[in-house]
């Protein structure tokens, strides 16, 4: 099935690309304008022209159009939609590396809470300043902690 566009041009209607130039008339009067569809060689023409320059200038659109038969409106239109799926699509792999991370990033939370938790768990109880103990401990082994991640010693100064 051939489909017309405002101005005369048609196209076939069995294309596997979505048309993005196509939609309503903007008159109030409730009619609308079948969705223009692309063939497969206008869709591969236009692919290739976006991966080349994802923004054409006014004279490249035009030659397009004309190569097409479709109007610069809608080359621009197409461009414009094109545009706004390469985005989304960029989008949604951006939000589902944050999401993963985030899940990654909880699940090391809970891991340190445990860890930490089992530490203060199996700690003695505080020595008192004034305790025979604490009196017999030289200096420097009492600012020492052991760090329970990576099993180093680290020296309080």
């Amino acid at each position: 099935m051939k489909v017309a566009d405002d101005e005369g041009r048609s196209s076939s209607s069995n294309g596997p690309c979505p048309s993005d130039g196509g939609g309503s008339d903007g008159g109030g009067g409730g009619g609308r304008r079948k969705k223009l569809r692309l063939t497969k060689e206008q869709c591969a023409l236009l692919e290739g022209s976006f991966r080349a320059h994802n923004i054409l200038p006014h004279v490249q659109k035009q030659e397009l159009a004309r190569q097409l038969n479709l109007s610069s409106r809608q080359v621009e239109v197409w461009f414009q939609n094109r545009r706004a799926r390469t985005k989304l699509k960029q989008t949604e792999v951006d939000c589902e590396f944050l999401r993963r991370w985030c899940e990654s990033l909880t699940h090391e939370n809970q891991r340190l809470k445990h860890e930490l938790l089992e530490l203060q768990r199996s700690a003695a109880p505080p020595v008192a300043a004034g305790s025979k103990l604490f009196a017999q401990l030289p200096r420097a082994a009492a600012i020492m902690n052991l760090c329970p991640s990576c099993e180093k010693v680290a020296v309080n100064n």
